[in-house]
């Protein structure tokens, strides 16, 4: 991966496919992982590192839920039981 820096913009290069796209670290990752968020997925990345990016995405999601949990956050799972 290439990191290009212009005008206080992150611009980064895939190695496997030398797509090259704005935002960085994060839209790199769901570029690799195939996920479709706001960039074309690769299409030569090898499974192996396409399993670990996945795993971090999940990881990161649930560490994300934990810290809104902290901030008082209801769940989604909480919503719908109180909905009932």
């Amino acid at each position: 991966m290439t990191l290009l820096v212009l005008h206080h913009h992150l611009q980064v290069k895939c190695k496997f496919c030398s797509h090259s796209c704005w935002g960085g670290i994060a839209r790199m990752k769901h570029h690799l992982t195939g996920t479709k968020k706001d960039v074309i997925p690769c299409c030569n990345v090898p499974d192996e590192v396409k399993a670990i990016l996945l795993k971090l995405l999940k990881d990161e999601g649930k560490k994300e839920e934990e810290m809104n949990l902290d901030c008082g956050e209801v769940t989604r799972e909480e919503r719908m039981i109180s909905n009932k």
